[in-house]
This record gives C-alpha cells, structure tokens and sequence, in this order.
C-alpha cells in the first residue's frame, strides 16, 4: 500500500531483469511522477463556540445551551460528530462522563456546519455538580484526520 510508504515519485522501467542485450541499458526509466499518499484527509474542528446562556451560573431547570460550529479544514470529506461529556477540569480523559453525542452529518472538504446548537440539560448537570462541559469531535479516533488536537472545546458552568 502506497500510503505506508509516503510521499514520493513514481518510475517505469522496463528490462528490469536485464534479459534482453541492449545497446543502451541507459535509458530503460522513465523520469519520475511525484505522488503524494496521505494528503487527503479530513481535519474536523471547532470553527466557534460559545454559551448562548447569558450566566453560566445554572438555576434549577435552566439548561445549558452550547452553540458549535463545526468545520473540516482537510482535503477530504469526513462524517462529525460530537460527544458532550461532563468533566471535573478542562482535560478530556477516561474520569469524564458521557451526556449525549450529536451527529454534523457528513462535511465535505472545506465545509462549515452553523446549524448546530444543543441543550445540555439541568437535572443532568446537576447530578454530576460543579465542572465542564466538553465537546469532543471524533472521540472514538475513527476519523483519519490530519490534526487531532484540535477536536475539543469546553464551556464552564456552575449549579446554583
């Protein structure tokens, strides 16, 4: 598989093995191609984010509401989807708890999806208390992206 390889440039050559006597053994490659493996891929992120909330401080049965624009910056089409997890700091790690996913749809190369805005509700924060909200696109790592670090936003909020 070319992809393995990575970048590179492509001959042909004939008489490899040398079988036939030539006058010229000289001019039996071709001048190379250049090839690129690789470059297409898809690169999901977060073009913008905020709180539509005007207080992040939560009342009881005040929801948060979370506005995402989600973009793929690759060269490559890709299907985004979001997973919403509540977490004790701004890290994303296995202590985190799953709220919801949310699925983009597929974005093709290029592609800004403005339509998304999700409510995290109150009773839900609330059991959990205190801490963050992460947005994690691609959490499960089944999207071949070329930046992977740039899939998670997070929003601070307080119960009150």
């Amino acid at each position: 598989e070319l992809k393995a390889l990575g970048d590179g440039f492509i001959f042909a050559k004939v008489d490899h093995l040398d079988a036939h006597l030539e006058q010229d053994d000289t001019n039996n490659v071709s001048t190379g191609i250049a090839i690129e493996v690789g470059s297409n891929q898809a690169d999901l992120a977060y073009d913008d984010t905020w709180i539509k909330n005007p207080d992040p401080r939560l009342v009881d049965g005040e929801d948060l509401n979370i506005k995402l624009d989600v973009i793929n910056n690759g060269t490559y089409e890709a299907k985004a989807k979001t997973w919403f997890y509540w977490s004790a700091d701004e890290e994303f790690d296995d202590t985190d708890v799953l709220l919801r996913t949310d699925k983009h749809g597929t974005l093709d190369a290029g592609e800004i999806n403005t339509k998304d805005g999700r409510k995290i509700s109150y009773d839900d924060l609330a059991a959990l208390g205190d801490g963050f909200v992460l947005a994690v696109l691609d959490a499960t790592g089944l999207v071949d992206e070329s930046n992977e670090q740039n899939n998670i936003a997070f929003f601070e909020f307080d119960i009150v």
